[in-house]
């Protein structure tokens, strides 16, 4: 069962990092290229980036240590 969770954890890390690999390459980068127009928050005014790597390392560390 240990395993198996691990292994779903694994994927939904890899989701994560490859999301904000993502947007690191097609919203990030555009902030410095369009300077008018904030990118380096979404819409709800949170600073994406950091939200996203959270995430991203707080489902890393919820692997179960075996």
């Amino acid at each position: 069962l240990v395993a198996a969770r691990n292994r779903a954890v694994d994927v939904l890390r890899a989701f994560r990092a490859l999301h904000l690999e993502y947007a690191a390459t097609y919203i990030n980068r555009q902030a410095a290229a369009a300077t008018g127009n904030p990118t380096d928050v979404g819409t709800g005014g949170t600073p994406f980036m950091k939200y996203l790597k959270k995430h991203r390392d707080e489902t890393e560390s919820s692997l179960t240590k075996s």
